[in-house]
């Protein structure tokens, strides 16, 4: 239901304050929030912008609408938002800060006026205004609070109002479930564009797994919670097999590299590598998974049953932080650990053991095909760089360990800022191509890498990209992807 709100009126001090002669528009229809306004003054044209009652607007919201003579200031408060207007010199202010504007509130017959656009950034939404054949013309306005779940299209940007979210967590850790409740907190949602179109958000609480489908299209939230079994189940990387989509739950890591952990004390045999000798076991994988079909948009959750090879690490000196592995289509096996690869088939016979860097930072493997791509930051050099190689599963070189990233290397006409630190903050592989968003001191920067061109990418992002969590997958390609209280944030890469 909506409030009534107490209403700006002028004072007689204000009716001496006439604004430059307006053209009135009288065939133009309101909405807010999909609601028609009753409004009692005409809607203003004033050097090309559409401006707009106070009181007409402003009594549609759930705030307190004042004015103070001494200040010749009208103001209103609605949520963490205080607008303030002031007519006399056309200034406004957010939250206190002011505000660039071309044509600014004024006095007009008695009413305060305000920018259409203005008004409906201030409340963090949108304005469309549409104009039919004969003259009539309507203006949409959708805000924070509607209860559409609308989308816009900035640029490569692509906003889609928040509606959704999973309750907050009611059972609390104790001294036995403290460590996964610290791993859910890390891992608790994860996202993924299905072959509808539609953004699905996966989110964990308690011992549950909430599903939303968001239709953006069509304004749609569809939420299902499911049992997952577990306490705290952690959600990890969504991978794309066909039309279905597996998220991983609880998945852990340690000493253990490669296909859960072994499946017995009997080791399969002792590799002699470059790095000190490493047991190999028949490894077994039991994590429960997630798995979400969007042909069907059916949801199940099961234990994985998948068997394979792991590595025990603790035979080195150091754990490596950073450790993968990957699968080529013939069987055989990529590790690598801390600028280490190593390959081995079926057999254990070891195909390449070679050390790449001493300097590495982040690194990461896939498979593709009967191909393995190591990707892996080189801190060995005045500035970090991101480096790759691709190596055939027999254990030939195809493309030597190089510079992808050149972030150091820029045109004549270019500002380089110097950096010393340089991170991935996510990579994906998607066919044939590595996109990696990484981090230096102060700046963000998109690589992709081509595993058949051997040709790479950067593109340096603004200040405004700077809040992208990390990539997300789609049917076609990866995108950008951020969420915060209020939106969703998906942006295009190529």
């Amino acid at each position: 239901m909506k409030k009534m709100l107490k209403v700006l009126t002028a004072s007689a001090a204000l009716t001496a304050m006439m604004a430059s002669p307006a053209l009135a528009d009288t065939s133009t229809a309101i909405y807010y929030n999909d609601e028609l306004l009753n409004t009692t003054q005409p809607v203003l044209n004033v050097d090309g912008r559409t401006l707009l009652a106070f009181r007409d607007l402003f009594e549609n919201l759930d705030g307190e609408v004042s004015w103070s003579d001494t200040e010749r200031k009208a103001s209103v408060k609605y949520g963490k938002t205080t607008i303030n207007l002031f007519p006399d010199n056309g200034a406004a202010q957010i939250n206190g800060v002011p505000q660039a504007l071309d044509v600014g509130p004024q006095i007009i017959n008695d009413r305060v006026y305000l920018p259409l656009r203005f008004v409906a950034q201030s409340l963090g939404g949108t304005v469309d205004y549409t104009q039919d054949e004969n003259g009539n013309a309507t203006i949409q306005i959708h805000t924070i609070d509607s209860v559409q779940n609308f989308a816009q299209k900035d640029g490569k940007v692509l906003s889609i109002l928040r509606t959704t979210g999973a309750p907050v967590n009611s059972i609390q850790p104790n001294k036995d479930t403290q460590a996964a409740y610290n791993s859910w907190q890390q891992n608790n949602a994860v996202y993924f564009l299905d072959d509808h179109d539609n953004l699905v958000e996966v989110q964990s609480y308690d011992t549950k797994i909430q599903v939303n489908v968001i239709n953006y299209a069509d304004a749609k939230v569809d939420s299902k919670t499911y049992d997952a079994g577990v306490l705290y189940p952690a959600l990890t990387s969504v991978a794309q097999n066909g039309k279905t989509y597996t998220v991983g739950i609880n998945e852990t890591s340690g000493r253990y590299l490669g296909v859960g952990t072994p499946s017995s004390t009997r080791e399969e045999c002792v590799l002699d590598t470059s790095a000190g000798y490493l047991s190999v076991y028949k490894g077994r994988d039991n994590n429960s998974i997630l798995h979400f079909n969007t042909s069907d948009d059916s949801v199940n959750i099961a234990a994985a049953a998948s068997s394979g090879k792991v590595l025990d690490l603790i035979q080195r000196a150091i754990i490596p932080e950073d450790s993968s592995y990957a699968i080529a289509s013939n069987g055989n096996y990529a590790f690598m650990m801390n600028g280490q690869l190593l390959i081995i088939n079926e057999t254990n016979e070891i195909l390449e053991d070679v050390q790449l860097t001493n300097h590495a930072g982040d690194e990461q493997i896939f498979a593709v095909g009967n191909k393995f791509v190591s990707i892996a930051v080189e801190n060995g050099q005045h500035y970090p760089e991101i480096y790759a190689t691709v190596y055939k599963a027999n254990g030939n070189v195809e493309f030597a360990f190089h510079n992808i990233s050149n972030l150091s290397k820029v045109a004549v006409d270019e500002k380089f800022y110097p950096y010393t630190h340089l991170e991935m903050k996510d990579i994906k592989m998607f066919g044939d191509t590595v996109y990696i968003l990484a981090k230096t001191n102060m700046d963000y920067y998109i690589v992709t890498y081509d595993i058949t061109s051997n040709k790479s990418t950067k593109e340096l992002l603004n200040l405004k990209e700077k809040t992208y969590d990390g990539f997300i997958y789609t049917m076609d390609d990866v995108k950008l992807f951020a969420a915060d209280d209020n939106y969703f944030y998906l942006r295009d890469v190529k």
